[in-house]
């Protein structure tokens, strides 16, 4: 079933003769359900008077100067923005029980474990194969919280289920060490262990406790103390800490500092913050200062990257996002290499972590996988020219 699924949102074959057939059908559907009924015109009508801005205004079916008017570009368009993986739910029901479902969970996490290494990386993770969402996962097992309504993720397409603080957070038991330990038991590679950060975690929830955004991310932030803790003392050597919010408030980089500074205090293991869905231009400096060893930028949808990268002496490892995680477009293996040689004028190649814009969990698992693939042979590439 998934695999059925899976095609039908990669591999649509759609031409015009097609096109053309089924505009008559919906043309010819919409004629006889209303504009040959006074009744379904009538209310149709009213709809469109009494819900001036809202999508209610829209009969399902559409106008019919509209479907006259889409061509198969139109389609294939809205086709490639909305049937895709990170638009999708993904409901588990009938004969199955949560240990079961838990089985196939642990098998997709082998899978693509192997998948990670065969595409060539040096680097691995588990996949967040267990993960509903950045949010949830981690946030649903933490005490003081409540799992709400879906609400969408930035400006993307894709939703999460949005978290709401209703009493003071804290850390109750390990969240991720039990992912981590299968991770690196079924891995020739090292594992990084993810965790969403305290800021971005706080900035993407309702508050319905603190009434102010620094001591839900401070309490945040000593939770998620706790689970840092747990994870290297489980064995993890590397750390990374997804803060994407940040970047669409920089005023609050201050507090951000003083969330991470006490996240991280007495881990021994290696950190890193990421980034993505824009530029750090502006509080790239206040990264520099963070107690990481590794700052992610992403230059996909972050070009502004590159020029704030020119104005810092960057002195970190670099997390060079430079394949789109979010786009199915397969990058060119020379274009990956090229770009690494660009970068090698600000950070040098020992100094590079070479990755996706960001996590490929919403892409097609094949088109992921040929994505890793070219990631790895672009960086032999590059490795080849730059010394």
């Amino acid at each position: 079933v998934m695999g059925l699924e899976a095609d039908r949102m990669t591999n649509l074959v759609l031409d015009d003769a097609v096109v053309a057939s089924e505009r008559k059908v919906i043309l010819e559907e919409r004629l006889s359900r209303t504009d040959n009924n006074p009744s379904a015109l009538w209310s149709e009508q009213l709809s469109a008077a009494r819900y001036l801005a809202h999508p209610y205004r829209i009969p399902v079916i559409g106008w019919a100067h509209e479907i006259a008017e889409l061509e198969t570009e139109d389609i294939l368009a809205f086709y490639r923005r909305y049937y895709a993986p990170d638009n999708a739910v993904l409901v588990v029901a009938g004969d199955i029980t949560a240990e079961e479902l838990a089985q196939v969970e642990d098998e997709v996490t082998i899978e693509v474990i192997a998948e990670q290494a065969e595409a060539g990386l040096d680097l691995v993770t588990d996949g967040q194969i267990r993960w509903d969402d950045d949010q949830t996962y981690i946030a649903q097992r933490l005490q003081g919280f409540e799992i709400t309504g879906l609400i969408r993720y930035f400006d993307t397409n894709t939703y999460y289920r949005q978290p709401n603080v209703t009493a003071p957070v804290r850390w109750r038991q390990p969240i991720l060490v039990r992912d981590y330990e299968f991770a690196a038991d079924h891995s020739t590679k090292p594992v990084k262990a993810l965790i969403t950060g305290p800021y971005t975690l706080a900035a993407l929830s309702t508050d319905s406790h603190y009434g102010d955004r620094r001591p839900l991310v401070l309490a945040l932030a000593e939770a998620l103390h706790q689970e840092a803790k747990a994870l290297a003392a489980a064995g993890a050597s590397i750390i990374q800490v997804n803060e994407p919010a940040i970047l669409r408030h920089k005023e609050d980089g201050p507090l951000l500092q003083e969330a991470i500074t006490k996240m991280l205090d007495g881990i021994d293991a290696e950190t890193a913050l990421y980034t993505w869905f824009g530029d750090a231009d502006g509080i790239l400096p206040l990264l520099m200062d963070l107690p990481v060893d590794v700052i992610g930028l992403d230059f996909v949808w972050g070009p502004g990257n590159w020029e704030a990268l020119k104005r810092v002496a960057f002195s970190k490892v670099l997390g060079f996002g430079i394949i789109d995680a979010r786009n199915t477009r397969m990058e060119p293996v020379e274009e990956i290499a090229e770009q690494i040689q660009r970068v090698s004028e600000f950070v040098p190649a020992e100094r590079l972590y070479v990755n996706p814009s960001c996590g490929l969990e919403y892409l097609p698992r094949e088109v992921a996988f040929e994505k890793l693939k070219r990631l790895a042979e672009g960086v032999r590439h590059a490795e080849a020219v730059v010394v």
